[in-house]
């Protein structure tokens, strides 16, 4: 079985507070994006997990920065799915087409994984949580679905606090630690998107504790942040026509240089704001404002870091202005500070 693990982008990320165990409640809106890493999955009959992983060259060295092969989500994935299946106590078949899954049972049962990664891994673009995702509904389906999407999003909530998004992935707002889901009216590929990965990568925990660290005090109020509520509306108010841009515009709002933009990108523009931006300056000085600064310079309607970082995006409605920014951005003054540069759109 072969599976798309996509990332995503956050539209907007709020801290809501902190709970007693130390994890921060947020109010987020995430929305999947073509970049994708490559899922093959099958079953065998050995009981064992394998994981082989390979990457484009975006991502090479980062694989010995992600540990052993049991460290890595995909294996933990598989790993709690086999464990789920146990406690149903139905190890009595295996309905699916994996190969080497022919009349053996649950209880027996292990899985051969090949990985194939394009998403840069400490960009905030969630692509370890993805490829967690994909392999649970992945084993699901070779298994005969016996486990409910609830089902899976309870395991996924247990191995990180964006993998139950891509259970269902689209436009969702995240509340909560991130893992309570509410499926917005999906956006499309309404947007094209220019992703630009500085050499540094952002480790959450760090990111958290300089955010607790820009926020102490008073300082918190005077924070920029997101109507998260305005941005949910005015994405279920917009067409269901995944395919026709068009549907989406409106002369309700004249700005990001052109004369009929839609309401939802109205809202956007003011609501596209990340609050760990406070804590990335903290750590990566001027680069995140800089990718912004230049993104915009060369046509973005907006930009905005994405989850705890380090990568920044840009949002365009036009692919000839998306293609021209990226290849500018490439042979830009931040060229020898960016690892990537990547072309994908909303999904």
């Amino acid at each position: 079985m072969n599976r798309k693990a996509y990332a995503k982008i956050n539209l907007a990320l709020d801290i809501t507070g902190i709970q007693e165990n130390g994890y921060h409640t947020v109010d987020m809106i995430m929305q999947t994006i073509n970049l994708h890493d490559d899922l093959e999955i099958s079953l065998n009959d050995t009981g064992r997990i394998n994981l082989a992983v390979t990457c484009d060259e975006a991502v090479r060295g980062e694989l010995t920065e992600q540990g052993t092969d049991r460290d890595n989500l995909a294996y933990r994935a598989a790993t709690a799915f086999f464990k789920e299946l146990e406690n149903k106590k139905d190890g009595s078949r295996f309905v699916g087409t994996g190969a080497g899954a022919a009349g053996v049972g649950i209880a027996g049962a292990g899985a051969d994984i090949k990985l194939h990664k394009r998403i840069p891994s400490g960009a905030g673009l969630g692509g370890g949580s993805s490829d967690a995702a994909e392999v649970l509904k992945g084993l699901n389906e070779l298994t005969g679905s016996l486990l409910t999407e609830e089902e899976l999003k309870d395991i996924a909530a247990k191995l990180g606090s964006d993998v139950p998004f891509f259970i269902s992935g689209g436009t969702a707002r995240c509340t909560g630690t991130g893992t309570d889901i509410e499926k917005l009216r999906p956006i499309g590929d309404m947007f094209y998107v220019v992703i630009a990965k500085p050499f540094t990568g952002n480790p959450t925990p760090l990111i958290y504790r300089e955010y607790d660290n820009a926020a102490a005090g008073s300082k918190a109020k005077d924070f920029e942040r997101p109507d998260i509520d305005a941005l949910s509306s005015a994405v279920n108010g917009i067409s269901s026509n995944k395919t026709d841009r068009t549907a989406y515009k409106t002369p309700a709002f004249a700005g990001a240089g052109s004369s009929e933009t839609s309401v939802l990108t109205e809202i956007l523009l003011q609501n596209n704001i990340n609050v760990l931006e406070k804590a990335d300056e903290r750590i990566n000085y001027s680069i995140t404002k800089e990718i912004k600064t230049e993104l915009l310079k060369l046509g973005a309607i907006t930009s905005c870091m994405s989850g705890s970082g380090s990568a920044v995006y840009g949002l365009f409605t036009d692919r000839e202005k998306m293609e021209a920014a990226a290849r500018a951005l490439r042979e830009s003054d931040l060229k020898d500070r960016l690892k990537a540069v990547i072309e994908t759109a909303t999904c």
